[in-house]
């Protein structure tokens, strides 16, 4: 059965939770007001009622590792679901004496990701609020471990290079999603081939029409190889509100290419295993070239939806679907 006790930080402000058998009830802090959540766990879910001063409802939770929980709720008289998540203890994204660091929890372990020449990696078991950690760089390894706050709100730690006998600090602070917030990522390929050509940038485009909306960041970042595409795919990681995300390139509805040269998707996905804050990819073709046609191909498995309250619909060229952020 999934324990779902413990101090989470939610979408709604942070939670705290208490689990007798199959029964769990606690209370979160919304907008400075304290509000009560209850239920029951049924099918390997958690199914609650929760109360506010002004409305009341229903939702569910599902634990998709032991940091993290991803559900869904909606207002009593309403049809409409929308996304309630939550991290607890190291799960979450940090912003460490190193740069942005992301770490996922099991029970007994942690695993972590940062970038420096290059994707970087840790590793280790958990005992308490202690992980004692191995860490892999392009150009060198290591130890080190990171003690939490009663608070789960930072870290403390060292590390060493392996073979080195002193010990340097590293500590992180955890960073909040923002409530409302969401991203939209245009990764996209370079269009111009020749100075004869125009300059054109699907992500302009996206900008222009997004800007209007408050509650919507657009970022758009440019690739020239295959590298380049994982490195940012690999960036959606560290963070923390929701993303939706565009791919836009060279190739057709089998291959998607990188200076002519094929992409691996399976690597392209590996690199977004960690990203939870994905939203339902949108894709979208332009003239003959298409983008995340092949990434939402049946041989590939699309990623959950997860809808926020916040809901556009762009019609743009005759082959973009119906958006939604």
């Amino acid at each position: 059965m999934p324990n779902f006790s413990g101090h989470w930080f939610t979408t709604f402000g942070p939670m705290e939770l208490t689990q007798e058998r199959d029964r769990v009830r606690g209370t979160y802090l919304f907008q400075q007001t304290s509000c009560t959540i209850e239920g029951s766990i049924r099918e390997g879910k958690l199914h609650f009622a929760y109360h506010e001063p002004a409305v009341e409802g229903e939702g569910w939770f599902e634990l998709v590792r032991y940091g993290r929980f991803e559900g869904q709720w909606r207002s009593k008289g309403t049809s409409a679901w929308s996304s309630w998540t939550g991290q607890r203890e190291f799960e979450g994204v940090w912003e460490s004496s190193f740069g942005l660091l992301r770490l996922a929890q099991e029970p007994d372990r942690i695993i972590g990701f940062y970038e420096g020449a290059g994707p970087c990696c840790l590793e280790g078991p958990l005992k308490q609020n202690r992980v004692a950690f191995s860490y892999r760089e392009p150009r060198s390894q290591g130890e080190g471990y990171f003690d939490l706050a009663p608070d789960a709100t930072s870290f403390s730690g060292e590390w060493r290079a392996a073979g080195a006998q002193q010990w340097a600090p590293w500590k992180g602070r955890r960073l909040i999603a923002m409530p409302g917030l969401v991203w939209l990522v245009v990764i996209e390929a370079h269009w111009q081939r020749s100075y004869f050509e125009k300059e054109y940038a699907f992500g302009h485009m996206l900008r222009e029409f997004f800007m209007r909306l408050p509650n919507v960041k657009v970022r758009q970042r440019f690739f020239d190889d295959e590298a380049g595409l994982e490195r940012w795919c690999r960036d959606l990681m560290y963070l923390p509100e929701p993303v939706a995300v565009v791919f836009a390139g060279h190739g057709t509805t089998e291959v998607f290419t990188a200076c002519g040269k094929p992409v691996d998707t399976g690597r392209l996905l590996d690199s977004l295993r960690y990203a939870d804050n994905r939203k339902d990819k949108a894709s979208c073709g332009i003239s003959n070239d298409s983008s995340l046609e092949i990434l939402n191909g049946a041989n590939i498995p699309r990623p959950q939806e997860n809808m926020s309250a916040v809901s556009l619909k762009l019609a743009c060229f005759a082959s973009m679907r119906e958006w939604k952020l």
